[in-house]
């Protein structure tokens, strides 16, 4: 672990690290159903030194969150903490997911902010 730190967001532990300058762009990189932010802690890394501020925190039943191993909790939870980091982060932000995580991320993003806005709708092409 290099320049990353430990933190907590909305109650959700994690890594965060940020570029050498000021960025608008945020990156919360998601884990899989057997994962925790420890093992996404190297892309947190590389995503700063790429200039983004970059965090990867760990769902409930992960990383000292209760409950024990993740019992009981249900894909529903898992959108809903995604959906709780993104709103605490209070910007938006790019999801990148691995495995399960994925669909948690497409999920998440639906809940919030999508579809955008018509301004930002890019034309159909006509047939």
């Amino acid at each position: 672990m290099g320049r990353s730190i430990r933190v907590r967001v909305a109650g959700y532990p994690g890594y965060r690290a940020r570029p050498d300058e000021e960025s608008t762009r945020t990156v919360l990189l998601v884990h899989g159903a057997w994962g925790d932010a420890g093992q996404l802690v190297e892309w947190v890394e590389v995503f700063a030194d790429a200039g983004f501020e970059a965090y990867a925190l760990s769902r409930r039943g992960r990383d000292g969150l209760p409950p024990s191993d993740a019992t009981d909790v249900c894909f529903a939870d898992y959108v809903d903490d995604t959906r709780a980091m993104i709103d605490s982060l209070g910007r938006e932000v790019i999801l990148i997911a691995h495995g399960l995580a994925g669909l948690v991320a497409l999920k998440a993003a639906k809940k919030g902010v999508w579809p955008p806005s018509s301004s930002s709708r890019r034309p159909r092409p006509e047939t």
